[in-house]
């Protein structure tokens, strides 16, 4: 069973025992807006949290059990709304604070929970951070030698040969030949331009 199916089942106990009719009468006892008690009735997790369920069990002086509320552990109520006759009367169950004190510690687990969250999202966040310190001590090594390369080739560059192959060195056009310093190989008939 859900929050939202515990919470419906507390508001129908409550229809049957009289002490409320309709949404509007729970909205009034709760001090809550009419829309909110709708939109809890019908899951919405946004306005079903775990504070509305306080105010709401406050409303109702702590007849249900908050564990049951929140999580479902336990049985639903705490006391009974109907009053019983003289003869049958049963020894006090709970008080206001045995309810405050099962809320306190309810919330304290959930502080505890958020706490443990948030210590792994914390590691998962110094991961990543070492890894990005990882990753840019990289990139400013890898910059460092490209700067490096770059400095070297600026300062001795070395000479590019671009090669023309011909069978015969008489079939290169002279055009080609005026307009740059050629070299012919020794072992081969290619002709090479020193640019």
């Amino acid at each position: 069973m859900d929050k939202k199916e515990r919470f419906v089942m507390a508001y129908n106990y409550l229809k049957s025992k009289g002490s409320i009719h309709c949404q509007r009468d729970l909205s009034k006892c709760m001090g809550a807006a009419e829309g909110n008690v709708s939109r809890a009735l019908k899951g919405d997790p946004k306005v079903l949290t775990d504070s509305f369920l306080v105010r709401f069990n406050t409303a109702f002086d702590y007849i249900f059990s908050m564990e049951w509320l929140a999580n479902g552990d336990g049985e639903m109520l705490l006391k009974d709304l109907a009053t019983p006759s003289p003869q049958q009367q049963p020894e006090p169950q709970s008080t206001g604070i045995d309810n405050l004190l099962e809320i306190l510690s309810h919330s304290i687990r959930s502080v505890n929970d958020l706490h443990e969250q948030i210590k792994k999202e914390l590691a998962e966040i110094q991961t990543v951070k070492s890894e990005l310190q990882q990753a840019r001590n990289d990139f400013r090594d890898a910059a460092y030698r490209l700067t490096q390369h770059l400095t070297a080739a600026t300062l001795h560059p070395q000479p590019t040969y671009i090669g023309i192959a011909a069978d015969n060195p008489s079939d290169i056009p002279d055009t080609l030949l005026a307009d740059y310093p050629f070299e012919i190989g020794a072992a081969e008939t290619s002709i090479r331009k020193n640019i």
